[in-house]
């Protein structure tokens, strides 16, 4: 049974059933849902079949006055989760609510893995949670069709209104899957093995780091820490000619794959199968992009570490880096123009969008080389750009350091054919800047990329 939810009383009332519940399943809908990216569908399901779904797009006093908030910090309710962090960060940023008492699949799965002797676990779907955890537990057949459409046709998918069949569908089926044999069998085995603890602290982690910068650095160091000793581990492990290709152990592709191809003082033979990881991976961007039966769809994450391969000390990857990163900024922003409209609001970009917009070098507010869509998207971008260092600087005052090629921009703005808005507040800023430091000085002097 599937109800979906749109009126505060009638919210108040499903919430109040649900603290019945010793275990829910949480899931969440939106437009590159994340920190910024929309949350415009909340998703709970029960042990006994009843699904939830609850129109936060259509009205956000659900979290508050619906009550919605106030089960979702409840520690009296377990809410199974899969891969929490970009709903945590959604919750958080944008209604205010920071989860507790989490069951995270995802993360029960890779604890579950490092105590079977996995040293770096790859995160895996909730299609494969379900076929490695349970008999029985299915997710939706259209699932990969459908994300295929809001990720080429129609970018503002979770934000159509009125729901269709297909929509409530697909939401409903990833609460349906989890509970409540994915969950049983995989809390079984923390309890049998006295991993809770391990599992909780993870779960935290996942839930905080997107505002808690102690939570991300702690997570970061003991992933560096474990691919670390791997590294460590490998030229003892292997003949000193192996080829990255033959390595055929899952940790040390990981753990080569992670370093960093500038780390100091790397072993000659790591740094060679580094170089060898980075040409494979390019190799294998290389042919996604030629493969005309399946079209290339980016993905929403950041391609940023092609321009760092840009870098490298081999020439060939820093041409191949530049010419692939070039053909998947086209790629991104061909699909900008068939999938977003006017309305569109630049909260509702992936990373990956943003930074592709950011590789256009308009002449000025009305440039006809480059698509309207994109130009307006541009310039709204560059003005919370604009707006973000206002804010940083206000706060910072003579301590604020800006780097080189932002205040060369910064310039530009000041007297180049940029929209008159944003002028003016690059003229304010430019003022104060020179009377903080000096005119013309560059607060800081740091090289770094816009």
């Amino acid at each position: 049974m599937v109800e979906v939810v749109s009126g505060t009383r009638r919210c108040r009332e499903v919430v109040s059933q649900l603290e019945q519940c010793k275990v829910i399943s949480v899931d969440a809908e939106g437009i590159n849902l994340g920190k910024d990216g929309p949350l415009t569908l909340l998703q709970i399901g029960t042990i006994d079949g009843h699904v939830f779904l609850f129109d936060v797009w259509i009205n956000k006093n659900l979290f508050q006055k619906g009550k919605l908030k106030h089960i979702l910090e409840s520690e009296a309710v377990i809410k199974v989760m899969h891969s929490c962090r970009g709903d945590s960060a959604a919750l958080y940023f944008q209604f205010g609510v920071l989860l507790e008492n989490v069951f995270d699949t995802q993360v029960a799965h890779l604890v579950i893995e490092e105590h079977k002797g996995r040293k770096l676990p790859r995160c895996i779907k909730l299609a494969d949670v379900c076929n490695q955890y349970s008999e029985n537990a299915e997710v939706s057949e259209d699932k990969d069709e459908i994300k295929e459409v809001f990720a080429k046709e129609d970018g503002c998918f979770w934000a159509n209104r009125p729901l269709t069949q297909e929509m409530i569908d697909y939401a409903s089926g990833d609460v349906t899957a989890l509970i409540p044999e994915v969950y049983e069998t995989q809390n079984k085995y923390l309890e049998e093995y006295d991993l809770l603890d391990t599992f909780q602290d993870r779960v935290y982690e996942e839930i905080t780091c997107a505002h808690d910068k102690k939570q991300s650095t702690k997570r970061y160091r003991r992933q560096h820490k474990v691919v670390k000793g791997i590294m460590k581990e490998i030229p003892n492990k292997y003949p000193s000619d192996i080829k990255f290709e033959d390595i055929t152990d899952e940790d040390d592709i990981t753990a080569i794959r992670k370093t960093k191809f500038n780390t100091k003082n790397l072993h000659p033979m790591l740094k060679r199968l580094n170089t060898e990881a980075i040409k494979s991976q390019l190799q294998h961007l290389d042919l996604q992009l030629a493969d005309d039966e399946n079209p290339f769809t980016p993905k929403s994450r950041s391609y940023a570490f092609l321009r760092t391969y840009q870098n490298h000390s081999d020439e060939d990857i820093q041409i191949e880096a530049k010419r692939i990163l070039d053909e998947i900024n086209q790629n991104i922003l061909d699909i900008m123009i068939q999938k977003y409209g006017p309305k569109t609001s630049p909260d509702m970009l992936a990373l990956n969008e943003k930074e592709a917009l950011n590789t256009l070098r308009p002449k000025g507010v009305r440039d006809r080389k480059i698509h309207p869509l994109l130009l307006n998207f541009y310039w709204q971008i560059k003005e919370e750009n604009l707006d973000s260092t206002i804010h940083v600087f206000r706060e910072k005052g003579s301590d604020y350091t800006i780097p080189e090629n932002f205040y060369k921009w910064l310039k530009f703005c000041c007297s180049g054919n940029v929209p008159e808005e944003m002028k003016s507040k690059a003229r304010r800023l430019m003022r104060n800047v020179d009377r903080t430091f000096g005119k013309g000085v560059v607060p800081g002097r740091q090289c770094t990329s816009d």
